[in-house]
């Protein structure tokens, strides 16, 4: 993934051993990224989970009209 964009309106961060393990994005969250090449990829829900694996996203989570 090239990059990404995270358009929530509230974010909430859950840290575990001095390291992020959870990102909450509520009310409306949208995320955007770009594949290797020039396709983009949209999703939007209600809340979004982000779940860490060694200091970045493992996976998404989305709930809510994805």
């Amino acid at each position: 993934m090239k990059a990404a964009r995270l358009l929530p309106d509230t974010i909430e961060v859950t840290v575990k051993n001095g390291t992020i393990d959870q990102l909450r994005a509520k009310t409306g969250a949208f995320i955007i990224s770009q594949d290797s090449t020039t396709n983009f990829n949209q999703v939007k829900g209600r809340q979004m989970i982000a779940y860490f694996a060694r200091k970045s996203v493992d996976f998404v989570n989305v709930s809510g009209n994805g």
